[in-house]
Parts: C-alpha cells; structure tokens; sequence
C-alpha cells in the first residue's frame, strides 16, 4: 500500500522491507521496476553464498 512492501526469499536468507509515502495507494505502477530489482538482488545473494 503506498508503495510499502515486504519481501521474503528464504532460499537465499533475504528479507527486504521497502517503506514508502507513494501519494497513490496502489503500488503497481511501481512493481514492474522493483521485481527485476529483487530477483537481480537475490541471485546476486546466491553467488555469492555458493563459493
């Protein structure tokens, strides 16, 4: 809502907390940048954790 969100990804221990003020309640405008953003996040996690 607002552009708060909450993102867990257990396989690689990330828990992400985004807080936001966005003035428009839906935050699906905004969710089509963040979702590559997390996925890049998280796969870079994994590299690293798999040396």
């Amino acid at each position: 809502m607002h552009g708060q969100m909450i993102h867990v990804n257990p396989a690689v221990g990330l828990v992400m907390v985004r807080l936001s003020s966005h003035p428009v309640a839906s935050s699906g405008f905004t969710f089509p940048t963040t979702r590559p953003a997390l996925e890049a996040l998280a796969e870079w996690l994994r590299s690293r954790t798999d040396r």
